[in-house]
């Protein structure tokens, strides 16, 4: 499918080792190939998925973060932090967004996601 191609090249961008941390949906998974198959499960409910466009930018070579913003989602707006080990790869993510936008459905469907099958 078309969307796994990105989240491909996405999850390219961790160590091996990751950590990437959803903590509205107080989600933790390690690992790059987990990381992997949780975008290709997730990336149509994830309020910082598809479509989404970098607002602000703040960091170093150290890592930093940046607010996202994504045009007619139903939450439109969060902050992601980045943290990177010595050769500039991601070796966490770390994100929050307001959960309150959303019902409970959209909620545990997304926990869901989290689910390797």
């Amino acid at each position: 499918m078309k969307w796994t191609t990105g989240t491909a090249a996405a999850s390219a961008l961790f160590t091996t080792d990751a950590t990437f941390e959803d903590l509205t949906s107080h989600t933790t998974v390690v690992g790059q190939p987990a990381i992997q198959g949780f975008l290709n499960r997730s990336c149509r409910l994830l309020p910082y998925g598809l479509g989404t466009a970098i607002r602000h930018i703040v960091g170093s070579a150290q890592g930093g973060g940046y607010e996202r913003r994504k045009q007619g989602a139903l939450v439109d707006h969060g902050v992601i932090a980045l943290e990177l080990d010595e050769h500039a790869i991601i070796s966490g993510l770390t994100t929050v967004w307001d959960g309150l936008l959303v019902d409970d459905a959209t909620i545990t469907t997304l926990l869901a996601a989290t689910i390797e099958r």
